[in-house]
């Protein structure tokens, strides 16, 4: 939300407010921040059944950890998303959103920039669990699982089974419920 911030900055000092054109992207552009939002995750759409439970279903188990059935938590969005870097590139996409939308009132270009955030978004969660940035597999799961995915030492890798969970995570740009 930096960015909109900045954006909106230039506009209260009278940087740009000159015509009625540049105060109806104003409104246009807080218009389209107010409906929409970008998302990552697992959606409706993506998900798709792992025995017992969903794809989404089970990254939300994997997310929190189930104490009781001695599964720790091994979060992946959060951390992903958060990560400096990451971080990084999402908000300078925000903040070209929203010059593209405040400034230019340039709707079409600041979504296809809430669009770029979703991909960095969905690929930061999805090299989070390649990348093995959480929690390993206990040696009794690591003796379970015999499956293709495996890291170079050839075990099983942490929240990687069939792929399907993986392959499952996405972004959507979507108006605000």
């Amino acid at each position: 939300m930096g960015g909109i911030f900045k954006a909106v900055g230039q506009f209260a000092s009278g940087q740009y407010v000159e015509t009625a054109e540049t105060v109806w992207n104003l409104i246009l552009g807080w218009k389209f921040f107010l409906e929409n939002e970008v998302v990552v995750g697992i959606t409706e759409e993506t998900s798709r059944d792992e025995g017992a439970f969903t794809s989404a279903g089970l990254l939300y188990l994997h997310e929190q950890g189930v104490p009781s059935r001695n599964i720790v938590p091994r979060p992946v969005l959060r951390p992903a998303i958060s990560d400096d870097k990451t971080k990084e590139k999402i908000e300078a996409l925000m903040q070209d959103a929203a010059e593209a939308a405040l400034v230019d009132g340039d709707m079409g270009r600041a979504k296809d920039d809430f669009e770029k955030a979703g991909m960095v978004g969905r690929d930061a969660c999805k090299a989070w669990i390649t990348e093995q940035k959480v929690a390993p597999n206990k040696p009794s799961t690591i003796a379970k699982k015999k499956r293709k995915h495996q890291n170079n030492k050839g075990e099983p890798v942490a929240l990687i089974d069939t792929g399907a969970m993986l392959e499952a995570i996405t972004y959507a740009v979507r108006r605000k419920k």
